[in-house]
């Protein structure tokens, strides 16, 4: 391989790797009836988290709802651009849904009263885990958690 060839495939190789969206940790904390889910992107020694709050209705940690026809990944775009500036998120299934399913027995019992203790788990967790400071991003009932939480 020439040298140019090789100056090629390393500037390949660096962009491949800087654009590949990073892999979250999966994790679960005690709900209700059972175990609340999310998934964790790690900055490096980063002392700030953000937990990203799922808006109304079948939303998952990602902003994806097959029932309701989005498929965008709002939120583990915005994990990976807060990764991209040091901080770490957490992207939360509310329970009843998806990976938190199993915390409750029926989604339609759940009070915004309800999603707030779970946040209030999720931000101690943080804090658990070494964050100092802990954001809440919320979008639509989201946000409405985050201000009660706050």
């Amino acid at each position: 391989m020439t040298s140019f060839a090789k100056l090629l495939y390393k500037a390949f190789l660096t962009i491949t790797v800087a654009t590949a969206p990073a892999v979250g940790e999966t994790v679960q904390i005690p709900g209700p009836a059972g175990p609340l889910e999310g998934e964790i992107l790690r900055a490096h020694n980063a002392l700030q988290w953000v937990i990203i709050i799922p808006g109304s209705g079948p939303i998952d940690r990602n902003g994806n709802s097959e029932e309701l026809g989005l498929n965008s990944d709002t939120s583990a775009l915005l994990a990976q651009e807060y990764l991209s500036i040091g901080l770490t998120s957490l992207r939360i299934d509310k329970r009843g849904f998806f990976g938190s399913r199993l915390a409750i027995s029926d989604p339609a019992e759940v009070s915004l009263t309800g999603y707030a203790q779970d946040v209030t788990q999720w931000s101690e967790h943080a804090r658990e885990q070494g964050a100092e400071c802990v954001w809440l991003a919320g979008h639509s009932e989201g946000c409405l958690v985050s201000l009660i939480v706050a």
